[in-house]
């Protein structure tokens, strides 16, 4: 070993932290999911209050920037966010999968017409077979040979995970070149004992409305199309935070404004 680095350490790790497990672990893992399903119905509740007519609809979607500080305020908080919410919304949904993936397929299974018994398929690990007492595990080395061995033509193994338990196996998982990043990917399943395939799950083989959801990591992130999606996700980063700042903008004007000049009266 050459050398080991925290996932969790210095700023970006700590951002990651924070982004993902809100600092507190699991618990703060789960409830960012609920979270993001309470924005979801923010985005979706969004376009509801949004939406001013047929007659008016050309004038809703500009922002009006001669218009008193108040009407701009309101354009900049209702215009950026009805042309923002296909992508935000694709953001949300995608990181609702990462903390509750597999309901999240059984859904999509039942919304496409696939069959849940797929997705359970899909998310069952193979085991180790048993092994005689004293019998030792294969070495790293070893183990990803029999999984570059066993990957379709063209392929490389870009990740080995250790087996957790005794009855655990090594996970190896591949992507198909020149496809979006993370997307596709292979699982392969190696025996930790005697080196053999105890299992294989390949994204194409799943049901199209299944092979959606691999698709998953490249929409959330923005690595669909290169440095311009990144760039455009990293804007679109920014904006949920000028949504909340405009928003209670409009808040004091129509609630909070009246209640403090009440209170000053008194």
């Amino acid at each position: 070993m050459l050398g080991s680095r925290l996932r969790e350490g210095g700023f970006f790790g700590f951002c990651e932290n924070l982004h993902v497990y809100l600092l507190a672990g699991e618990r703060g893992y789960i409830a960012n999911g609920i979270f993001a399903i309470a924005f979801l119905a923010l985005c979706l509740s969004g376009w509801v209050v949004w939406w001013p007519g047929i007659k008016s609809l050309a004038r809703g979607v500009r922002i009006h920037w001669s218009a008193g500080w108040r009407r701009l305020n309101w354009d900049l908080h209702s215009v950026s966010g009805f042309w923002s919410n296909p992508a935000l919304i694709a953001v949300v949904v995608t990181g609702v999968f990462f903390v509750f993936p597999q309901p999240f397929m059984v859904a999509l299974a039942k919304v496409s017409g696939g069959s849940v018994a797929d997705v359970r398929a899909w998310f069952t690990t193979p085991e180790s077979q048993a092994a005689k007492p004293g019998t030792a595990q294969i070495n790293v080395q070893a183990a990803f040979g029999a999984a570059q061995s066993a990957v379709p033509s063209g392929m490389q193994i870009k990740y080995l995970a250790m087996p957790a338990t005794p009855s655990g196996v090594f996970q190896a998982i591949a992507y198909r070149p020149h496809a979006a990043p993370y997307s596709q990917p292979v699982f392969l399943y190696i025996d930790q004992y005697n080196g053999r395939l105890a299992g294989i799950h390949d994204a194409q083989h799943l049901p199209w409305g299944l092979r959606l959801a691999t698709y998953v990591y490249a929409v959330h992130f923005g690595s669909f199309a290169g440095m311009l999606s990144k760039v455009l996700w990293f804007l679109l980063g920014l904006l949920p935070t000028g949504l909340l700042v405009t928003g209670l903008v409009m808040w004091w004007n129509r609630s909070l404004r009246r209640v403090w000049k009440k209170l000053g009266q008194n």
